[in-house]
């Protein structure tokens, strides 16, 4: 397939259409100063949607009339039969400023990338920052561009839930350091990274997410950041009880049947403390419908553990494993506890024995 690419060039320097030395637009006609007004102060700026895309990039010369440091622009819209991120993806990288070699208009080739697509070259902090530009249609923060960069975010594009794919974005290159990105954010930009060494285990992790916010009856954004804070609290035992109670995992009835029965619910660490909670599961101090808030827990905190694996050396199973180990679960218990998690996670846990 291919698609027409146009460009035009806001600068001083000689062009056909102007040798005054003043800005001007070459091709004379072709000037939109819409995108040149948000381009401004921007590495690049991209207009994003369905069959049209414009891409915008900056460059800093010398004016050769009066010799001082000017911003000049760079503006290419292609034109397609294709997602935005396939149009993206073909944007050439021509010549800044205007000097005679480049044409003004060209064909290019074009292909879909594929679903969950990676060219990962963006640092983990530029990534999730890019990815929620790309989601929210805002501007992000990164240190310079390269002629990459524009293949690179057609692929990130592609980690971007479809409904909002199909509106119209604007997004901004500022140059700057990356904001922290939300958390579905940063894990679509780990996500992707990962994609680039290991795409059959990046692609499993992300997709497994989207099936558990689908299970769950919540927004990818809300199950993310229910993530975000479930990692947070399992760094110590008092956080990670208070995450319990505030989530209704462990109420005050399960406490008390606790306390009548002889379990202390206390532990010197996080783990251990999820340990004893579910070993007091298992012996029967919390009502039947537990069973679900715990496997939904469970589930959750091994999604998490994948997640994190992505991004650095992690044992994404072992809460899975515990189950069998060091929680003291006899079969009769564990076995509908095993299923609650792969009803919800199943392709994390494969043929995985807890």
């Amino acid at each position: 397939m291919r698609a027409r690419v146009r460009h035009a060039w806001l600068q001083k320097h000689a062009t056909p259409s102007s040798a005054s030395g003043d800005f001007h637009w070459h091709p004379s006609s072709s000037g939109d100063p819409e995108i040149a007004e948000r381009a401004r102060g921007c590495l690049a700026f991209a207009r994003l949607a369905p069959g049209r895309v414009v891409w915008a990039r900056s460059f800093d010369e010398i004016a050769p009339a009066d010799g001082r440091r000017y911003a000049g622009l760079v503006v290419s819209v292609i034109e397609g039969d294709a997602s935005a991120a396939a149009l993206l993806a073909s944007v050439p990288w021509v010549e800044a400023p205007y000097a005679g070699a480049a044409s003004v208009e060209e064909d290019v080739e074009i292909a879909e990338p594929g679903p969950l697509s990676s060219s990962a070259f963006l640092s983990a902090e530029v990534a999730g920052a890019a990815a929620h530009a790309l989601r929210c249609g805002d501007a992000f923060a990164c240190e310079s561009i390269e002629p990459s960069i524009a293949r690179a975010l057609a692929t990130l594009d592609t980690w971007i839930d479809p409904s909002v794919r199909a509106r119209t974005r604007d997004v901004s290159i500022k140059i700057g350091a990356p904001a922290a990105a939300p958390a579905l954010d940063h894990y679509a930009g780990a996500a992707w990274r990962a994609c680039a060494s290991d795409p059959a285990r990046a692609r499993r992790v992300w997709r497994a997410a989207l099936a558990l916010a689908q299970h769950d009856g919540l927004s990818a954004e809300t199950l993310f950041d229910e993530l975000a804070a479930l990692v947070d609290a399992w760094d110590r035992a008092a956080d990670l009880d208070a995450w319990l109670a505030r989530t209704g995992v462990l109420d005050d009835a399960a406490r008390a049947a606790c306390v009548a029965r002889g379990v202390a619910l206390s532990g010197d660490d996080a783990g251990w403390l999820w340990n004893k909670v579910v070993h007091a599961w298992g012996r029967g101090c919390f009502e039947t419908r537990a069973s679900d808030r715990i496997a939904g827990a469970l589930a959750r905190r091994i999604l998490a553990d994948h997640l994190i694996a992505l991004e650095r050396d992690a044992p994404p199973l072992r809460y899975w494993r515990r189950l069998r180990w060091e929680a003291m679960l006899p079969a009769d218990r564990r076995a509908p506890l095993e299923a609650g998690v792969r009803a919800r996670i199943g392709s994390l846990i494969g043929g995985a024995r807890g």
